[in-house]
Parts: C-alpha cells; sequence; structure tokens
C-alpha cells in the first residue's frame, strides 16, 4: 500500500483507523507499505520547544532527531494502515540508527519517505523495523541527506523465537551529568512530536500495556544526552547508533555520562543502564569510521 501526500497529513484520521481496527499477526510476511510527503518543514516555534526541552543548541542546524518527529504523521499512516497487523498503541522502541550524511538547515524543505522493513521474533513478542528517508526538496531523491531504522517491540502474551536475557548491566561514567526527569515530560515531548501512545501520558494509561508508571520517549533520553555531551552532533556527517535498554520512567532521575565507546544514560537510584548510544564520524571528507566522540 502506498500513502502519497503533498504536505503532512493530519494525524487524528490515522489515529481514529489504530483504534476502529483490531490486530493479530500470524506469522506471516510483513506487507510492503510506504507513506511519503513531497515537501514538510519543522515550524519554527515547535522546532524552538523542541530544543529547549532537550537542550539541543541554537547552531542553525536541524537537530539530529528532528526528521524522526517531522515524519511522524508518516509513521501514524503506515501503523493505521489495515495490512499492518500489529496494534499500534504500545509500541515501544528497541533501537534507532540514524546516519546523516549532510548537516541539514533548521528551515530546510525535505521530502520524507516511510516504509515497513520487516518483523523478527522477540522474547516479549516481535521486533518491527521501520525505515525513514529524508531528501532535500529539489535534491537527487537517491541522495539522501538523513536516513534512520527504528525498530520497535509489538509485545504479545505468548511469543517464538529464543529468550533473550535481561539486561540488568550497570556501567562506570565519566564526565557525569545528573538529570531529574519530570513526570510532565513525557506529555511534552509527545506534544511536539504528535505521539499520543498512551504508554507516555500518564501512569493509569501505561499500566494496561504491563508499566507500572508512564516512561519517557526514548529519543528524548537519547536527543537530552547528546546535548549534553555531544551539542554539535548535527553539524556534522555522522553515525548513531542508539539502543535502549530499560524504561525511563516518569517521573525518575538518572544519570548521563561517557562510556569507553559513547554515552550511557542510567538509573541513578539502582545504575542499571537505560540508553546507549554510540557514534562514528566523518573526518576530513573520509568515510565514516569509529572515531572518540569529542
Amino acid at each position: 500500500m502506498q500513502h502519497d501526500f503533498v504536505a503532512l497529513p493530519p494525524a487524528l484520521p490515522a489515529y481514529v483507523g489504530i483504534l476502529a481496527r483490531r490486530r493479530r499477526y500470524r506469522g506471516e510476511p510483513l506487507p510492503a507499505i510506504e507513506a511519503r510527503v513531497s515537501s514538510a518543514r519543522f515550524d519554527a516555534d515547535r522546532l524552538a520547544a523542541y530544543r529547549t526541552l532537550v537542550g539541543a543548541p541554537r547552531d542553525g542546524w536541524l537537530p539530529l532527531f528532528a526528521p524522526q518527529l517531522l515524519a511522524a504523521p508518516l509513521h501514524l499512516r503506515l501503523l493505521a494502515d489495515p495490512a499492518f497487523p500489529f496494534p499500534a498503541l504500545g509500541l515501544v522502541h528497541l533501537t534507532n540508527s540514524i546516519t546523516l550524511h549532510a548537516p541539514i538547515p533548521e528551515d530546510a524543505a525535505l521530502t520524507l519517505t516511510t516504509y515497513v522493513d520487516g518483523v523478527v521474533p522477540h522474547r516479549l513478542g516481535h521486533a518491527v523495523t521501520l525505515q525513514t528517508v529524508a531528501t532535500l526538496v529539489g535534491h537527487d531523491a537517491t541522495q539522501p541527506a538523513w536516513a534512520a531504522e527504528t525498530v520497535a517491540l509489538a509485545k504479545a502474551g505468548k511469543t517464538t523465537g529464543e529468550r533473550e536475557p535481561r539486561s540488568h548491566q550497570t556501567l562506570a561514567l565519566t564526565d557525569v551529568v545528573t538529570v531529574d526527569v519530570a513526570e510532565s515530560t513525557g506529555r511534552a515531548y509527545a506534544r511536539i512530536a504528535g505521539d499520543l501512545n498512551p504508554i507516555h501520558q500518564h501512569a493509569l494509561l501505561a499500566r494496561p500495556f504491563g508499566l507500572r508508571r508512564a516512561i519517557v520517549h526514548g529519543t528524548f533520553t537519547a536527543a537530552r544526552a547528546m546535548s549534553a555531551f555531544w551539542p554539535e552532533v548535527a553539524a556534522q556527517p555522522c553515525h548513531v547508533v542508539v539502543r535502549f535498554h530499560a524504561p525511563v520512567f516518569l517521573p525518575s532521575r538518572v544519570r548521563m555520562g561517557r562510556t569507553d565507546d559513547g554515552l550511557a544514560v542510567c538509573d541513578a537510584e539502582t545504575g542499571r543502564v537505560q540508553v546507549r548510544v554510540t557514534t562514528r564520524r566523518s573526518v576530513d571528507g573520509a568515510p565514516l569510521d569509529a572515531v572518540e566522540p569529542r
């Protein structure tokens, strides 16, 4: 199924579709579902609110996760498509891999393409992959400025595949910053991202999905950590991999710091690793390679 738009579509029809359909996955290959908008750009006020919330610098470049937020209405269209077999509400991020091929001016118009790209078993259900590609309007469509792979967990009561060990990893951090994540952060970020997933809204809404409290968006936590330690990350080509090991409940206190291969966010009380970020950067125009973050 192909969904093509001239401008970003409103979110409400997608949410109606998501709520109106009962989904059940029976192990079949996922259908080819794609959503595309020919031109979209961030509203200046919305972008300013996003920068304030995650601490991103006002450097004239679009923050690294911003194209993914801009593409949120397209992601909703993928999840609302009648052929998509999983319930969209309650999906939880597992990983995000982002490649920035060239810095994107904050006022740039982008052509955004998103599509469903497969499913594999997970110990808690199934892991679904979505791809998102952003190209500057008027530029060669085969040369994107930005691309992201998002893997999300669709929980299920009964699962198949090998069980994975639960992560209770702790890490030694350097240059530590302690951050209090307020209970309202999930709702504030959801308003900016256009994401009404109930697991981010309130504890009462999160409990039907097996969570004792609401959790903040993983992309908020990753962006907040990168703003603290890699504020220039969107000003040069890079490849960033974010792994979400455990949720950040709301409210909570976290410790952010450097590790031997990047950044990590840990629960301030237990030390449990919640988010890890690694990066490769371009040096003097050479191909992306392993480089010590500044």
